[in-house]
């Protein structure tokens, strides 16, 4: 399995392909530090299971990534992560824009492997609401 993770911050992608790693031993995980270097991988790697990316980039919104990625790559499932995690509109946006799943960076390790799993047999995974 071939997955595509993109974050600005080294340590974020460290982090990602450790949540990643959890998902078999045959992982294979993929990195781009900015959008424009992402639609190169993505380029260069027609064979993607998966593009795990975070909504800020610094030469690129999220949101116009996932526009691109999935128009060109429209059988493969986006993820987005980001720091909101309790905006309903964000998670909403992210699905409009073609993303199969959105987690909160706050999401334990085991939660975030959970909806990658979701999402990777073809179901959408977005966070619960909380409750008040």
């Amino acid at each position: 399995m071939k997955i595509l993770v993109v974050h600005n911050l080294a340590l974020m992608r460290a982090g990602l392909r450790n949540v990643v790693a959890e998902l078999g031993q045959q992982v294979t995980a993929l990195e781009a530090a900015d959008g424009t270097a992402a639609l190169n991988a993505a380029e260069r790697n027609l064979d993607l299971d998966l593009v795990l990316l975070d909504i800020t980039l610094p030469d690129m919104h999220g949101l116009g990534l996932l526009d691109t990625l999935h128009e060109r790559h429209p059988t493969v499932p986006l993820v987005l992560v980001s720091a909101r995690d309790d905006d309903h509109t964000a998670v909403i946006e992210a699905l409009k824009h073609g993303a199969s799943g959105y987690i909160p960076r706050a999401a334990s390790k085991a939660d975030m492997v959970a909806a990658l799993r979701e999402v990777l047999a073809g179901a959408a995974a977005v966070p619960r609401p909380r409750k008040h």
